[in-house]
């Protein structure tokens, strides 16, 4: 992490806008609707907490890599963290200007053995 903050502090992004921002939200969430569909079965994030998610990534100088590390802290992490084993459907919504997460788990769970 300090290594990361030290490189961004050093290499100069360019400025992204507020629609940007918002775009770049529409296609992360694609990606992690995409990355593996055997566990996560539907993911829907409502334009509220995409709103939010752009909108927290206020380092706007910081260009794209804000955007994406916010919404890593704030959907992609919490996401994994609430499917842990399990397979199911996660609706990312937003309340107050805070991001809630609701899943709705598969019947049958995913077994983290290996053989």
């Amino acid at each position: 992490t300090e290594l990361r903050e030290h490189l961004d502090a050093e290499i100069a992004f360019a400025p992204i806008d507020g629609t940007s921002a918002y775009r770049m939200v529409d296609v992360l969430v694609d990606r992690l609707a995409h990355i593996n569909p055997t566990v996560l079965r539907h993911i829907e994030v409502t334009t509220e907490a995409r709103q939010i998610v752009a909108d927290k990534a206020s380092a706007r100088e910081r260009g794209a890599r804000a955007v994406e590390r916010t919404f890593d802290r704030l959907i992609k992490r919490p996401v994994a963290e609430r499917l842990a084993g399990q397979s199911g459907s996660v609706k990312v919504h937003a309340n107050n200007g805070t991001i809630w997460i609701t899943t709705e788990p598969d019947e049958q769970t995913i077994d983290e053995r290996t053989t």
